[in-house]
C-alpha cells in the first residue's frame, strides 16, 4: 500500500531542502551498510555496532548510537518506505517550519522514540535491553505528527493493486493519521515482536509537542500572511471571519484518548519496574562469537533472553534448562574440571542430548552464575518453513564458551525515560486540545 499526501503549501514555493538532504544521507547510508548483501540488507555487524542499545544506554556509546541508529535500516523494504514517507510529508511541513526548525523536529522525534521504547521496556520485555533498535522510524513518526497538526484535513490517498488495477482512496490526513497512531499503540501493548511500535508512538508525541515549542511563530506568521492587510484588520474586528480546519471534536477525544492509554502504559510500567530488583546482563562467547542476553527473575522463575547469535543461543539453551545459569541449590558453589553426566533438555518440545565439560563454574549467594567455562557437545534442532522440529543429528556441535554476568544499570534510567516520556505525553494532550492554533490551511487555499 502507498500513501500519497497532496501537496497543501504549495503557495508557499519553498524548496525541502533539509528533507531532501536527510532522504539522501539515509541512502548513502544504506548503501554502504548494505554493499555486501547485494543492497537488500544490512550487514549485521553495522546493526550490532551502531544500532541503539538500551543496555549501554548509561555510557557515552549509548548515547551516540541514539542518533547513528536512525541512519541505520534493517532492509530495502525498511529503507525504502522510510524514504518514501520521509519526503512525502517531510517537504510540507519544512515548508511551514523553515530548514533548522524541521531539522530540530526530525531529531526530537528521534530522542521522543528512544524515551518511548525505554520507559516501556518492561511491558514488551526486558529482552529488548540487547536488541538493538534501527531506523529513522521514530524521526519519520515527529513528522507525521506535525503534519497531523498542522495539515488535519488535507487529503491523503491510500493506494493499493488489486489484481494489477490501481485503486485509490482518498481520506482526510487526520484520519489516516489517528488510524496509524492507534496501531502503534495497540500493536505496542500486544507486544508484536519486530518492530518497536511505541518508538514510533514516541516519535509522533514528540512531533506534535515539537510542533508547539519549536514552530507557533513560523506558523503564526504564516497564518497572519495568507490574507491581506485590510483583510486581516476585518478579521481582527469579527469582520469576514476566516476559517482555518482543524481537527474535529471527534478526532481530538480519539487522540487525547490515546495518549491517556499511553500514560496508563508508563504507570504500569514504572510498577513494574520498581518490583524489578534483579537484572543481570550475560556476556557470553561462544564459537568465537559474542553476544550479551539478560537473565532476570519475574514471577520466582529465571528468565533468559534469546540472543540472535547462533553459537550463543545453542550454549544458552542448552545451559539454562538444566538450571546451569541460575538455581539456589548452586548457591555459593564452585565447580571446576567436571565432566557432567549426559543430560537431557527439551527444546521446542524436541528432547535434546548435551554433553557438558566445565572448566570452572562460579555462582554467587542467589545460585546466579557469576563465570562459567567450558565446552559443550549436541544438536541442532532444526525448524523447516512448514514447521516441522526436528533434532538434527547429522551433525554433532562441539562449542567452546565462556560466561560472564554484570549488573545492569539501565533500571534508573528506564525510571528517568517514564518521567520524561510522561511529561511529553502531557504536552501532546495539550497540543491536540489547542489545534485550532497551529493548523495552517485555509478554505482561501482551494479557492
Amino acid at each position: 500500500m502507498v500513501v500519497v499526501p497532496e501537496q497543501p503549501v504549495r503557495y508557499l514555493r519553498k524548496r525541502p531542502v533539509v528533507t531532501v538532504l536527510l532522504v539522501l544521507a539515509n541512502l548513502a547510508v544504506y548503501f554502504y551498510t548494505s554493499r555486501a548483501r547485494s543492497f537488500l540488507q544490512t550487514d549485521p555487524y553495522f546493526i550490532y555496532t551502531y544500532g541503539f542499545n538500551p543496555l549501554s544506554l548509561p555510557t557515552f556509546e549509548g548515547v551516540k548510537r541514539i542518533f547513528t541508529s536512525m541512519f541505520i535500516h534493517a532492509d530495502l523494504f525498511h529503507i525504502v518506505f522510510n524514504m518514501l514517507f520521509l519526503y512525502l510529508f517531510g517537504r510540507s511541513v519544512e515548508a511551514v517550519t523553515g530548514s533548522l526548525r524541521f531539522l530540530l523536529l526530525y531529531l526530537a522525534g528521534g530522542l521522543g522514540a528512544v524515551l518511548f521504547h525505554v520507559a516501556l521496556i518492561p511491558i514488551g520485555g526486558y529482552e529488548a535491553l540487547v536488541i538493538p533498535a534501527v531506523g529513522a522510524s521514530g524521526a519519520i513518526s515527529a513528522v507525521l505528527g506535525a503534519f497531523f497538526i498542522l495539515f488535519p484535513h488535507t487529503r491523503v490517498s491510500l493506494c493499493m493493486f488489486f489484481f494489477f488495477l490501481p485503486i485509490c482512496l482518498p481520506l482526510p490526513s487526520s484520519i489516516y493519521l489517528l488510524i496509524w497512531f492507534a496501531e502503534q499503540v495497540v500493536y505496542g501493548y500486544l507486544n508484536l515482536g519486530g518492530v518497536a511500535y511505541f518508538a514510533h508512538a514516541g516519535g509522533f508525541v514528540a512531533g506534535m509537542a515539537a510542533t508547539w515549542l519549536i514552530a507557533s511563530g513560523p506558523i503564526k506568521r504564516l497564518k497572519t500572511g495568507l490574507t491581506s492587510p485590510l483583510e486581516e484588520y476585518l478579521h481582527s474586528i469579527g469582520v469576514f471571519p476566516r476559517k482555518f480546519y482543524t481537527l474535529g471534536a471527534g478526532t481530538k477525544v480519539l487522540a487525547t484518548l490515546l495518549l491517556i492509554a499511553l500514560i496508563a502504559g508508563f504507570y504500569i510500567s514504572w510498577e513494574r519496574n520498581k518490583e524489578m530488583t534483579s537484572v543481570y546482563s550475560l556476556d557470553v562467547e561462544a564459537g568465537g562469537l559474542n553476544d550479551t542476553v539478560i537473565l532476570y527473575k519475574q514471577n520466582d522463575s529465571w528468565i533468559v533472553s534469546q540472543s540472535r547469535v547462533d553459537a550463543v543461543r545453542f550454549v544458552v539453551n542448552r545451559l539454562h534448562p538444566a538450571g546451569l545459569l541460575a538455581d539456589p541449590e548452586l548457591a555459593n558453589q564452585s565447580i571446576t574440571n567436571r565432566a557432567v553426566p549426559p543430560y537431557f533438555v527439551e527444546i521446542f518440545g524436541v528432547r535434546t542430548p548435551v554433553n557438558l565439560y566445565i572448566e570452572v563454574a562460579i555462582y554467587d549467594g542467589e545460585g546466579l552464575v557469576e563465570v562459567f567455562k567450558g565446552s559443550m557437545r549436541s544438536y541442532f534442532v532444526t525448524i523447516t518453513q512448514t514447521g516441522e522440529v526436528f533434532l538434527n543429528t547429522t551433525r554433532e556441535v562441539h562449542v567452546s564458551f565462556i560466561i560472564e554476568k554484570g549488573r545492569v544499570e539501565t533500571l534508573k534510567y528506564i525510571e528517568y525515560s517514564i518521567y520524561a516520556s510522561a511529561a511529553l505525553t502531557v504536552v501532546g494532550i495539550g497540543v491536540i486540545l489547542g489545534a485550532d492554533r497551529f493548523s495552517v490551511v485555509t478554505d482561501m487555499v482551494y479557492e
